[in-house]
């Protein structure tokens, strides 16, 4: 019972999702010596994915993402932090409304916190109070959180990039370097699915086809992202779907803070059957 209380909170958000913006934000403002790998712009990705997974051991990132299908809206954003020594800690929120066969308003805002082996989960559909899980509890929701850390943020980035064709350099924006490609709307949503646990698994991954529009934005010195940003138009049952996704990166290799485990949390025995 626990997991699929579990799943409908980090899952209900999403009949379909992904792809969307460029900003700055990242380790290094002011980059003095550009990266020679800018000039090809496929190895300066492939050399941003390795890097990320290679160098950095803590990261912030911020995401949001929004969906609109005929009589449907649903959007979400988070942030997560990750030290690769002390946890994660995740905090999302989701609203979804919806007329005729979409019929709905509803929403959920829900947090997870990862300290040593316990997770915390605190939404409103298990009360007011955090609720303390062992990672055997968590099951495969425990393995989509480590899959998070290692990725470094909230979606699979060196996925993304891998999937990326007909890349193009669009010049230096402040400090970073400005790249477009195309990638299929599928690459997208498989990456982002661990955001949310396994229930993204079975909702977002595998479901979706079609191009869409890719814009990464990466430090000139460091070859750190900075931002992704993917946006598209594609058919999806049918109908016309719309989709962004924009994520950020902060901090990395920075100070990053995870809170403290709660000391009034519950054992997930006494909520959840």
């Amino acid at each position: 019972m626990w997991r699929a209380i579990f799943l409908l909170v980090l899952g209900v958000a999403l009949l379909t999702s992904a792809c969307g913006g460029g900003d700055d934000s990242s380790t290094s403002e002011t980059p003095t010596t550009p990266d020679p790998l800018l000039a090809d712009p496929a190895q300066a990705l492939s050399a941003s994915a390795q890097r990320l997974e290679d160098t950095v051991s803590t990261a912030r990132s911020e995401f949001d993402w929004e969906i609109e299908r005929e009589s449907l809206h649903l959007e979400g954003s988070g942030e997560l932090a990750i030290d690769e020594t002390r946890g994660l800690h995740l905090d999302e929120r989701y609203r979804g409304s919806g007329e005729g066969e979409f019929e709905m308003d509803e929403g959920n805002d829900s947090e997870i916190l990862v300290r040593g082996s316990t997770i915390y989960l605190k939404t409103p559909l298990l009360g007011s109070r955090w609720v303390r899980f062992t990672t055997a509890e968590f099951g495969d929701d425990t393995t989509a959180l480590m899959r998070l850390v290692a990725s470094r943020g909230p979606i699979a980035y060196g996925a993304v990039i891998e999937g990326a064709e007909d890349i193009e350099d669009l010049g230096a924006e402040d400090g970073t370097q400005h790249y477009r490609a195309t990638v299929d709307v599928g690459v997208v949503m498989n990456a982002l699915a661990d955001t949310y646990g396994s229930q993204g698994q079975v909702m977002l991954a595998n479901r979706f086809s079609g191009p869409v529009t890719l814009d990464i934005w990466i430090d000139a010195e460091t070859l750190l992202p900075r931002e992704v940003a993917a946006n598209g138009t594609f058919p999806f049952e049918g109908a016309s779907t719309d989709l962004t996704v924009t994520v950020r990166f902060f901090d990395l290799n920075g100070v990053v803070e995870i809170p403290n485990a709660p000391s009034d949390s519950v054992p997930a025995s006494e909520v959840v059957q």
